[in-house]
């Protein structure tokens, strides 16, 4: 069935398959509350429009914080609009009331996602929880993900092209213990019988047979998924207002990696905003960092951000005994040097040959 023109013109204005979705399930909402369709909703008059919109705020006010509001109406706007429908926006946006205190203020901790592994009972599980506390990405930007946007980049580490094809395309990295949990997980698709391809996903949604299609995962299952693992692991989170905790499902992941970057005063601002994926209108047309440089700074990041204690003294330990290689290496040279001059100075040169030897002292 032909879907109708004023639908068809509102899916077009959306810019990304998520805002389509979300925009739709949120309009789908609305007019099954107003008991209309997408052509009937558009033959009311503007001030009965308004008056059933006016009702509609005051039915979700009750249900609702004031700060989601706005992501409601989004999408109902936008199709009221996209159709030049006239209604009294104004109003609408007066009643949302005055913002409050957001939820999911605090970051996530280490004893927290080590309880959260504890507790996980598969691989894709485990690999979620790497991947999400090692790039502190929005839910959105890894359920999207393809294999092909996966490479390795050094260290035993992969890098992950987020947003791919869109102007927020950028870079994100996973540091050698998420990138083998990453690796696990694949391993065990595979070994379960899925062929994996460049156009694979990352991560998929869970299949009750074998043979059914494979999907995506999706953003409110991954949600739903970290919050069940939170009760297992006995994690306390208080509420803060109607359904929001302070500690937020996948928001937490993305606190506590934008703590660990932005403290870290050897990676410069302009490269922690990118990794973090945040918009800034002069950065993103100046700021054009390549792939390996972003990642040398990550890695500055990657002591804190590896939450397993003996892992990070495992590292802690191979950094230090890296260090200490090259301690000796330099001890070497300078011992070959110092004796070098030593015979310099035990020998008669002339000017030609002094002259010679600084060069080569100087290289």
């Amino acid at each position: 069935m032909e879907s109708p023109r004023s639908l068809v013109l509102f899916l077009e204005s959306c810019r990304t398959e998520a805002t389509k979705k979300s925009y739709r399930f949120e309009l789908d909402k609305f007019l099954t509350w107003t008991k209309k369709d997408y052509e009937s909703i558009l033959f009311l008059e503007k001030t009965e429009l308004t008056d059933i919109l006016v009702d509609y705020t005051l039915h979700l006010k009750k249900r609702v914080s004031p700060n989601s509001l706005p992501v409601y109406f989004a999408g109902i706007f936008k199709f009221l609009d996209m159709n030049d429908k006239e209604f009294n926006k104004k109003k609408i946006i007066a009643l949302f009331g005055e913002k409050v205190k957001r939820a999911g203020g605090r970051p996530i901790t280490n004893q927290e996602i080590n309880e959260m592994i504890r507790v996980s009972s598969n691989s894709k599980q485990n690999a979620l929880i790497h991947v999400f506390s090692a790039t502190g990405c929005r839910p959105e930007a890894i359920t999207t993900l393809k294999i092909k946007h996966v490479k390795p980049i050094g260290d035993n580490c992969l890098s992950l092209m987020i947003y791919a094809g869109s102007t927020h395309e950028s870079f994100v990295f996973l540091h050698h213990i998420a990138s083998e949990s990453l690796k696990r997980y694949h391993k065990w698709r595979e070994d379960n019988g899925e062929k994996l391809t460049p156009e694979s996903f990352v991560f998929i949604a869970h299949r009750q047979l074998s043979t059914a299609p494979i999907k995506p995962l999706d953003t409110s299952t991954v949600s739903g998924l970290f919050a069940d693992l939170f009760k297992k692991a006995g994690i306390q989170r208080e509420i803060v207002s109607k359904r929001n905790y302070d500690l937020a499902s996948c928001g937490g992941f993305r606190k506590r990696f934008n703590t660990i970057i932005k403290s870290n005063s050897e990676i410069p601002y302009a490269v922690s905003e990118k990794l973090m994926d945040h918009s800034n209108y002069l950065e993103k047309h100046y700021f054009k960092s390549t792939r390996e440089e972003l990642f040398e700074h990550y890695k500055k990041a990657i002591p804190r951000l590896i939450f397993d204690e003996s892992e990070k003294i495992k590292l802690e330990n191979e950094n230090n005994l890296k260090e200490l290689k090259e301690l000796e290496q330099v001890k070497e040279e300078k011992d070959k040097l110092q004796a070098k001059i030593k015979r310099m100075e035990a020998t008669t040169y002339t000017k030609d040959q002094i002259d010679e030897m600084i060069k080569d002292l100087k290289k």
